[in-house]
């Protein structure tokens, strides 16, 4: 069985957010053109998630979830959040709820750190600690999950 990724997650809560807003739009929270500010957290989330991802590469370890790291990250964005890519995709909906503009794609958001939480986090954290044991539990202790 092929497995999910979290950016198959993401395109599916994006595609989420655009059923919601198209047939069931509630209320309308920023009109044109102030729905515009949402390229800000959109694009910015996007530069995020390519700096991650970067740091994953230049160190020569895994990015894929359920694969050992041979390195724990810990520098650079890391020291501020432990998951940026996942928190790159929660702002990514908040962006794209602001270009959207009403009120019903926000109703996801909150469902999507939930989710990656239980199917993602949680079993990539018991590998990181069982890879790299007490370095791992000092730097959880110091740096927050999300942020």
């Amino acid at each position: 069985m092929k497995k999910i990724f979290p950016p198959s997650y993401l395109l599916i809560f994006i595609l989420f957010q655009t059923a919601l807003h198209y047939s069931l739009p509630i209320a309308r929270l920023i009109s044109y053109p102030d729905t515009l500010w949402g390229l800000l957290p959109t694009v910015g989330s996007f530069l995020l998630v390519l700096y991650a991802r970067f740091v994953f590469h230049r160190r020569d370890t895994t990015i894929k979830p359920f694969e050992k790291s041979n390195q724990l990250i810990t520098n650079g964005i890391y020291r501020i959040s432990r998951n940026p890519i996942y928190l790159g995709m929660v702002i990514f909906l908040v962006g794209s709820a602001m270009l959207f503009g009403t009120a019903s794609p926000w109703i996801v958001i909150p469902v999507y750190p939930w989710l990656i939480s239980r199917i993602f986090i949680r079993v990539e954290e018991s590998m990181l600690e069982e890879g790299f044991g007490g370095e791992y539990r000092q730097y959880k202790s110091q740096v927050r999950r999300w942020i």
